[in-house]
């Protein structure tokens, strides 16, 4: 691995550090605002864009920082080592029936969510 790249790991060691030592910090150094609405979202998986979306739709002003290039998490689609265009989605790929908070931002945002097939007479999901 190149040792220009941030891991994970590192990262949160790193702002560990950090935090700790703004918290030992005199409070004159920071002035204290009342108003100050700012918040950073660390992490542009599912959650933290769920997360960045409802805050910034109650008023907040939203900083949301990802290490990877690319948003999702651990969700992606891998297509790689597959031919005919075929391709296999890597993480959370399935949108249960039960979980509302998933379909309602499906409906937000247009996304199409498909039926569970049947495959080897083993059913995936009966709706």
């Amino acid at each position: 691995m190149s040792k220009n790249k941030i891991t994970r790991r590192s990262f949160i060691k790193k702002s560990g550090v950090v935090t700790s030592l703004f918290s030992l910090s005199s409070p004159s150094i920071f002035p204290s605002s009342t108003d100050d609405n700012r918040i950073i979202v660390v992490g542009a998986g599912l959650a933290g864009l769920s997360s960045a979306y409802e805050l910034d739709k109650a008023g907040y002003n939203v900083i949301l920082v990802e290490a990877r290039s690319r948003p999702g998490g651990r969700v992606s689609t891998y297509r790689d080592q597959f031919s005919d265009n075929l391709y296999s989605e890597m993480g959370a790929e399935y949108v249960d029936s039960t979980d509302m908070y998933v379909q309602d931002y499906c409906r937000k945002f247009n996304l199409k969510i498909l039926p569970a097939k049947q495959y080897d007479g083993v059913n995936v999901r009966d709706n």
